[in-house]
């Protein structure tokens, strides 16, 4: 049983409250922010051990070092070194080049802060000099508020304007383009462009790039063959023949036909596919790069198709997922969403299941992927086409899939294509989640679609 606090020891806690509450609250405002930039498992348990080691290495030899130099320069060089370390973190983009920035400004730490309260202990009264415990405790709880105060004045708002501006276009003279961001998240927008104009080098480029970094790609109204349709595809990657025969182009195997149109009586394509939200493929183990799908009879204002990026989802993943997703791999399958087949009459559910199973065999893919374009996390993994999330119980797999769905589904946070004739879109399978919308009755249409694997 463990020993009542006597009133010395009660009174101990007491004084401790205060430094203690203060400690909690920096040490989860530090990994805050170091989760915003290294993920903890990247520091993991050697944390403890590095700031020891660190410790007595480096920051006791450099304090006795600064103590022979000057005030002035001891001030100017702590604030140089942090000022180049924070300046190195906004420009780097791999993690050694976060390691070395974040080294650099917390060496402009240690020289600044022990620095500067002996300045002020030099410049005050000797009376005061008792109470300059209370001034260093003072510096530090304002270090703490101004990290508060910064993470919350940088918390992610309402979408405004578009990141970056675009480079021209050069087009063929007389020739006219228009390209925008279609959010602040995800999509660039091409009008105007023809086959001719986006079959040339550097037009074609451009569109690349942009598919690349910003996941989606819309050209607006552009007329193409079949067989166009293909070559484009063909300029990105590999395209990869439809295995499903009774929904390909009867002339070409590269083109899946989405339809619900009939002819003799016969459907001309698959029906609603992809109605919830996913990304495409994923339940292959080696699921195809990009999707490149034109409209050849589309409705307007009818069967949208909304898109948002795995990207973005992943940087509103609160900090505690982002810590038990790490590292995670996800298992994913095909069994909830295998259509009914001429084989499965007669079977109950439980026998479809595990048919299907058999059939189309589970794939592992890392919950979490980095995008090698554009160096950037994203979550990889819906409810419609992942089973689980390996080493999560089963409550914990419902969250997960709840908060997936609860981000996606945020209007501001997503873009909704309103398709008009001939649109060709193209995106990145992996970092695009999408959902077509459904279609009233009555209502005609039909797009060509086109799996790219990477070149």
């Amino acid at each position: 049983m463990p020993r009542p606090a006597g009133p010395v020891r009660r009174r101990f806690r007491h004084r401790l409250a205060g430094p203690r509450a203060v400690a909690r609250s920096a040490w989860r405002w530090s990994r805050r922010l170091r989760a915003s930039v290294v993920r903890p498992r990247l520091l993991g348990r050697r944390r403890l051990t590095g700031n020891a080691v660190g410790f007595v290495l480096f920051e006791v030899p450099l304090n006795i070092r600064m103590a022979r130099v000057g005030h002035l320069a001891t001030l100017l060089s702590g604030y140089a070194l942090a000022g180049a370390g924070f300046l190195l973190m906004a420009l780097a983009d791999t993690g050694p080049e976060l390691v070395l920035a974040t080294l650099v400004w917390t060496a402009g730490e240690i020289v600044v802060f022990p620095g500067l309260l002996d300045r002020v202990s030099r410049l005050s009264a000797h009376g005061s000099r008792p109470h300059h415990g209370l001034v260093s405790g003072g510096v530090n709880l304002a270090f703490i508020a101004a990290s508060q105060l910064a993470l919350h004045l940088s918390a992610p708002g309402p979408p405004a304007v578009a990141r970056r501006p675009h480079p021209p276009v050069h087009l063929a003279p007389g020739g006219t383009v228009h390209k925008r961001d279609l959010t602040p998240f995800i999509g660039v927008e091409y009008t105007g462009l023809t086959h001719t104009e986006l079959t040339r080098p550097e037009v074609f480029a451009d569109v690349v790039d942009s598919l690349h970094q910003r996941d989606l790609v819309v050209v607006r109204g552009i007329d193409l063959t079949p067989q166009q349709q293909i070559a484009i595809a063909a300029r990105i990657g590999r395209p990869v023949p439809v295995l499903l025969a009774d929904w390909r182009h009867p002339e070409f195997a590269e083109i899946l036909v989405s339809s619900n149109e009939r002819k003799a009586g016969r459907p001309i394509g698959i029906e609603r596919v992809g109605h919830f939200w996913h990304q495409d493929s994923s339940f292959d183990a080696d699921p195809s790069a990009y999707t490149v799908l034109h409209g050849v009879l589309v409705p307007e204002g009818h069967g949208q198709t909304v898109f948002a990026s795995a990207a973005d989802v992943y940087d509103r993943l609160p900090e505690e997922w982002c810590d038990l997703l790490w590292d995670r791999i996800g298992l994913h399958t095909l069994t909830k969403q295998q259509r009914i087949a001429p084989e499965h009459v007669g079977l109950s559910i439980a026998e479809v299941r595990a048919l299907v199973a058999r059939q189309y065999p589970a794939v592992e893919h890392p919950v979490v992927r980095r995008d090698p374009h554009t160096g950037r996390r994203f979550l990889y993994g819906a409810r419609a086409y992942m089973d689980r999330v390996v080493g999560l119980d089963a409550n914990e797999n419902e969250e997960f899939f709840d908060l997936v769905d609860t981000l996606l589904a945020d209007p501001d946070r997503t873009y909704t294509h309103q398709w008009t004739p001939h649109d060709l879109l193209l995106w990145k399978t992996a970092t695009t989640y999408h959902v077509a919308t459904d279609l009233p009755p009555g209502v005609s249409r039909t797009v060509h679609r086109i799996s790219v694997a990477a070149a």
